[in-house]
């Protein structure tokens, strides 16, 4: 049966204002100049409303399955286990059904997961300490897409421009003081390390689309794929345009198969252009 959703009711003044504005930033040791208070109080006072809508909404929750799924090992990693600090925890979770696993395209492949990706079970940092303590309840759809293709789970990586993680400086494998770029810098660092076979990252921000250096597989050399998950309207613009909206996959060496296997297996799924 079909369930109808009523957007909340926005809050008519925002609790935002530029005095709490700085206040919030004076908490971090940063001073928001004048010129610039009316521009970010409105930014952030309009975030916060969309937040709010977000929350009120019905949460649906994919099912979860644990026991074709079990997550064992669950471990902060420790600083002398974690030099570059890529790793932002570790955890091994597979498919105990052996024969799916062999007959799946990414059997044997160790995939790691940017550390905003859903692993129920497991914490979820985001690169931050804003979200301290915050664990996921479900699995998001693509770990269960890399778990039924024979793909293990070892673990979900750092994330943050490597200078920003709140993990710690994400070190490049190539000279530790150099940039690993972001923000899926622990995805590039540990599948150039050959700790992972296969990462998925998120070019929310331009991981892969832009140009610079910034990019992690521009940083620690080697090949990404963006995959469109679906269609999104702009900020700002006319709601007819639609822009797609895509998930980063990170592999070892452009001739290896590892990363068209599973851009291929996610294009076939369904058709993305409907979502």
């Amino acid at each position: 049966m079909a369930t109808a959703f009523v957007d909340p009711t926005i809050p008519k003044e925002s609790p935002i204002t530029s005095e709490v504005l700085q206040q919030t930033a004076a908490k971090i040791g940063v001073r928001v100049p004048d010129s610039k208070a009316d521009e970010f109080t409105e930014m952030l006072a309009s975030a916060r409303e969309t937040m709010e809508q977000v929350m009120a909404m019905h949460d649906f929750m994919p099912a979860l399955d644990t026991e074709r799924y079990p997550r064992t090992g669950v471990t902060a990693v420790a600083t002398e286990d974690n030099p570059l600090n890529a790793w932002a925890t570790k955890v091994i979770v597979r498919n105990v059904n052996e024969d799916e696993v062999a007959a799946g395209i990414l059997a044997g492949q160790r995939v790691v997961l940017k550390d905003n990706v859903c692993l129920a079970g497991v914490p979820c940092h985001f690169g931050t300490d804003v979200f301290a303590g915050w664990v996921p309840q479900t699995d998001a759809t693509v770990v269960t897409r890399i778990l039924e293709a024979g793909g293990t789970l070892p673990s979900v990586s750092a994330f943050g421009i490597s200078n920003t993680s709140a993990l710690g400086l994400v070190g490049n494998p190539y000279g530790k003081t150099r940039s690993a770029g972001g923000s899926s810098s622990g995805c590039g660092v540990l599948v150039a390390t050959g700790e992972a076979d296969l990462a998925i990252g998120g070019d929310q921000g331009g991981s892969i689309r832009l140009t610079y250096n910034t990019l992690p597989f521009n940083n620690t050399g080697h090949p990404a794929l963006s995959v469109p998950c679906g269609m999104l309207p702009p900020p700002e613009g006319p709601e007819t345009l639609r822009l797609p909206v895509g998930m980063q996959l990170v592999g070892k060496y452009w001739d290896e198969l590892t990363l068209y296997k599973a851009a291929l297996a996610w294009s076939d799924a369904f058709d993305w252009k409907e979502l």
